[in-house]
């Protein structure tokens, strides 16, 4: 990660624990709306802050700035492709080959991605 950014984020009231865990009992936090809070918090962009950022859903989400926000987005739509990629490769699949042949080659992708990471 490179330098810490302030970054206001919004998320559902019920995870005012979770935020407190992540960045302290001194995170200062408003009331947004009835079951809505908003906090700024300083962070590290990193893998490991996106997949925090990323298990709470339609729960957490970013307000500023900008730039992280249209990163967030990207993220989510390159996920989006790549499952609707995946989905129609399966649909390919199951229509074109006997079910020993889809294992293997479902096999076989799995063990060269591994490589791959």
């Amino acid at each position: 990660g490179g330098q810490p950014v302030d970054l206001v984020i919004e998320f559902d009231d019920k995870l005012i624990g979770v935020v407190y865990d992540k960045f302290g009992e001194d995170t200062k936090m408003l009331r947004a709306q009835e079951h809505k809070c908003v906090a700024t918090v300083k962070v590290q962009i990193s893998p490991t802050f996106w997949g925090w950022l990323f298990q709470f859903g339609k729960q957490m989400r970013i307000l500023s700035p900008t730039n992280l926000i249209e990163e967030y987005r990207n993220m989510i739509r390159e996920f989006i492709a790549d499952t609707e990629k995946e989905r129609k490769f399966l649909e390919y699949l199951e229509k074109n080959f006997c079910e020993k042949a889809k294992n293997s080659i479902v096999r076989n992708m799995t063990k060269n991605a591994k490589k791959e990471n």
